[in-house]
């Protein structure tokens, strides 16, 4: 499915919400997390879990724009190394998700450097973190290979 030409406009307007490939809602449709959790919850289906993009998508509202909008999940029986355990899960409005921590963890570890800051940032923007949650999140980096990202949660912390 794609979104035709009328419809991108309305996207580039403010008055539609692209949310999966080619579905699309009014603004107003996608205006809190729980009308945001309707909307994923079917596609991500009653056996997944809404992870990285998606479910910062859910607690924000916000989707990097230089990102083609997907839906991102793992179902909860797979073998995955990256399956959250239950404690780093959570329900909205019938959508099993990752916790808003979880997530920013996983966008560290599986998108580029740059992105994850930003949508970070985002979420500092929101204040949906206390300090002591990005510290968490910062010591849940580990390895050298994360140390700018630790870094960067360190700075968001201390904002």
């Amino acid at each position: 499915m794609y979104v035709d030409a009328v419809q991108r406009l309305d996207i580039n307007a403010g008055l539609l919400v692209e949310y999966a490939p080619g579905l699309v809602c009014a603004a107003d449709c996608a205006a809190y997390r729980a009308l945001r959790a309707s909307l994923l919850a079917p596609l991500v289906g009653s056996g997944a879990i809404a992870i990285t993009l998606s479910a910062l998508w859910v607690h924000t509202g916000y989707w990097p724009a230089d990102r083609l909008v997907r839906v991102c999940s793992v179902r909860v029986k797979s073998r995955a190394r990256r399956k959250p355990p239950p404690e780093e899960r959570q329900s909205i409005a019938g959508l099993c998700l990752t916790t808003l921590p979880r997530t920013i963890t996983d966008i560290f570890h599986q998108e580029e450097l740059h992105l994850a800051i930003t949508c970070a940032l985002e979420v500092a923007r929101r204040r949906l973190l206390k300090a002591d949650e990005w510290d968490a999140v910062a010591r849940s980096l580990a390895g050298r290979q994360h140390a700018p990202a630790r870094s960067a949660l360190r700075a968001i912390a201390l904002r």
